[in-house]
């Protein structure tokens, strides 16, 4: 709304939304969040809207989840902190966090809602917070970090440089982020 106040009657479209409510409202269903997203797909009319959106959604916007994974003891902690408390800022979407002996992982579920066609803007966003958490916590040193989306690479992925210093692996077994074991 902030970012298309002319544009907020088309944003909240389907949704039974005003900004009277969101502004005052406790919370928002996944239908009403995924129906916001599906609207500022149309509204942005670009193929990169998702990655230009995450990029605003850092870990510092996430209030109490945000400070709680970045006051986590140590990367893997916040890793944790953020699969726990995941679903309160993302209810369409399970989040695990996995060790193994070479990555830590932070991975995105996305089969509890049927998200097509917008199952990737929405991994590319769930990216950019990642992303931006590693980034907040190891001062934009995060060496050998990946990213993974399990679907084939979209006509936009050539803008994947502009949005992410990590390395990006389409066709991956599931999407998500990879950091070095070795960060704990």
């Amino acid at each position: 709304l902030r970012r298309w106040p002319g544009e907020a009657d088309a944003l909240l479209a389907g949704t039974d939304l005003t900004v009277a409510t969101v502004s005052h409202a406790p919370h928002m269903t996944a239908a009403q969040q995924l129906q916001v997203l599906r609207n500022a797909a149309q509204l942005s009319g670009r193929p990169d809207w998702a990655l230009d959106f995450g990029r605003q959604l850092n870990i510092h916007s996430h209030g109490p989840l945000g400070f709680a994974a970045l006051s986590a003891p140590t990367l893997g902690e916040g890793l944790d902190v953020l699969a726990q408390f995941s679903r309160i800022r993302s209810p369409y979407v399970n989040v695990e966090s996995l060790r193994t002996d070479q990555h830590l992982v932070l991975k995105f579920d996305t089969g509890l809602y049927p998200l097509e066609p917008h199952e990737l803007s929405l991994v590319e966003i769930l990216l950019q917070v990642a992303a931006s958490f590693a980034d907040a916590v190891l001062g934009g040193s995060a060496v050998d970090t990946s990213l993974w989306i399990s679907q084939p690479p979209p006509p936009h992925a050539a803008l994947y440089t502009q949005y992410f210093r990590a390395r990006v692996e389409f066709n991956a077994a599931f999407s998500g982020i990879l950091l070095p074991a070795s960060l704990k």
